[in-house]
């Protein structure tokens, strides 16, 4: 959350710029002839470049920095500190985040440079190769020896370009990963600032939503827009356009320029913009990712010792237990050789990566005589023991967080531990990574639809239909909310390619699978 990743930064005194400058908000009739104006000047453009501040992800949940109640302005004033509604992991996408998707699908945004670490503009679904995040993104970790960037679905734990202790999965690397968030001394990263600089300098039209424009160079950065310079495509200086709640020192530039200033919320001012231009948001769906696999372990002579497992650390052993202190030999219930195994779930990113979304796990097994289980905390994994080998059904059912939409709470799994006697743990280790969607929320030029206060409404018209689900995996999978993914494609998403020596050298735009 915010004030998770301003208590990671380190202890500054002078936070820089002017904190909890007042609100100002202007009249309907200004801000419609404000908006009216920017839609002109949206269909004029030819090339569009945004610039996005801590402003656009109030509406989320997240508090600002320098706000009459942000994190800094408060913090330099001794008083408590907001509360955020919503952490960082589990925020979704304000309706302008989903604006400027629908202005880039379109063709006329270029290019986006962010200062907010938040990650909500990849998750609403800007690529990568179309936005600079100047001070990093709290789900990004960076390989500086091949310069593969890994976007995570959990916060990174450190800041400062520290090494997170996790390695790069990059066949023939393997080198350290960092964190890909700036502290307070660290420069920004040059390969994003060179992009941020090309893009201005060639826009005819630069947007800055959200932002007080204090800090610089990034502060500078959307005057380029104003201006031509030798070399570039642009034979006229371009217009600025400055939506904030706060004066900021370039509101003059951009009325200069034929631009406008418009004190509102970015929301209301975007809502507005896309109902000018007919446009329309495009929804957000979020879709989680988990691993579900098993293990087989060394039986010995007792029928079913515990063996070594890279999954049996923690978890629920009992009925392993029981069938091999209860058996005497290796032949047990149904005449067979006795099989431990663990069936797990874990994250796609790794067996000790957090997993956000998923509050419990519960196990139930084909076969009767194995004893389900129900884990309310990680590691999500059980201990039993077969008595005979072939195919064996499990079903898993995840209970999500209280963020994911009331109807998918409850995702069910479907799972088949092939079993083979005599197999050890490695030669055994099975895994199948499953996708399934956790979150939607439609947008119109009127506001958001699917927000909070709409969930419930939501819920109360389809709770019959959801309590009359199947309970078996296969059923969801048919209705397109959960898939198995093929193994082939079963890795964690990576990203954006950065070049070898870490983010200060321009970046090939490669994205890794």
């Amino acid at each position: 959350m915010s004030l998770g990743y301003a208590e990671k930064l380190s202890y500054r005194e002078d936070l820089g710029g002017q904190l909890g400058a007042p609100e100002l908000f202007d009249s309907p009739e200004e801000v419609a002839a404000k908006v009216e104006r920017l839609a002109q000047l949206v269909r004029r453009a030819r090339r569009i470049v945004a610039f996005t501040g801590a402003g656009i992800s109030t509406a989320c949940g997240i508090p600002d920095f320098r706000g009459p109640a942000g994190i800094w302005t408060l913090q330099r004033a001794g008083q408590p500190l907001p509360r955020p509604k919503v952490s960082f992991t589990h925020a979704k996408p304000s309706l302008t985040h989903q604006v400027l998707l629908a202005l880039m699908r379109t063709g006329k945004l270029d290019y986006l440079v962010s200062q907010n670490v938040d990650g909500l503009h990849l998750r609403s679904g800007i690529p990568r190769e179309r936005i600079a995040e100047l001070h990093g993104n709290c789900f990004a970790e960076r390989c500086h020896s091949c310069g593969t960037e890994y976007i995570r679905d959990f916060e990174v734990e450190t800041v400062g370009f520290k090494r997170t202790g996790r390695k790069c999965s990059r066949p023939g690397c393997g080198a350290a990963l960092r964190d890909h968030i700036l502290d307070w001394e660290d420069a920004l990263p040059e390969d994003e600032l060179e992009l941020s600089e090309q893009h201005a300098k060639e826009a005819d039209l630069a947007i800055c939503l959200g932002t007080s424009l204090q800090i610089t160079p990034a502060c500078n950065l959307p005057l380029k827009a104003t201006r031509t310079y030798k070399g570039c495509s642009k034979q006229e200086p371009g217009q600025l356009v400055i939506v904030n709640l706060q004066r900021t020192q370039h509101d003059n530039k951009a009325t200069k320029s034929g631009g406008v200033v418009c004190h509102a919320r970015c929301d209301e001012v975007m809502a507005a913009l896309a109902a000018q231009l007919g446009l329309e948001i495009p929804p957000y769906e979020r879709r989680d990712t988990v691993v579900v696999g098993h293990q087989q372990h060394a039986s010995s002579g007792g029928g079913g010792s515990r063996g070594s497992s890279r999954a049996s650390n923690g978890g629920d052993s009992s009925a392993a237990e029981e069938a091999a202190t209860g058996s005497g030999s290796d032949s047990g219930r149904g005449g067979g050789p006795a099989i431990p195994f663990s069936v797990f779930v874990q994250s796609s990113h790794g067996p000790k990566c957090a997993m956000p979304m998923v509050q419990a796990v519960d196990f139930e097994f084909e076969d009767p005589s194995l004893k389900p289980a129900s884990l309310a905390a990680p590691p999500f994994c059980v201990r039993r023991t077969a008595w005979r080998p072939g195919p064996l059904e499990v079903r898993v059912t995840l209970h999500l967080h209280e963020t994911a939409d009331v109807q998918r709470r409850t995702r069910r799994l479907s799972y088949t531990a092939e079993l083979q006697a005599g197999l050890g743990a490695r030669d055994s280790l099975r895994q199948q990574r499953y996708e399934f969607l956790t979150q939607r929320v439609e947008y119109s030029s009127g506001g958001v639809r699917g927000a909070p206060t709409a969930e419930g409404r939501q819920a109360a018209a389809s709770g019959a239909a959801f309590k009359a689900e199947e309970a078996a995996a296969v059923a969801e999978a048919a209705a397109a909310d959960v898939a198995a993914v093929p193994q082939a494609a079963a890795k964690p998403a990576l990203a954006l390619s950065c070049p070898p020596g870490g983010p200060k050298q321009q970046p090939k735009k490669q994205r890794v699978t």
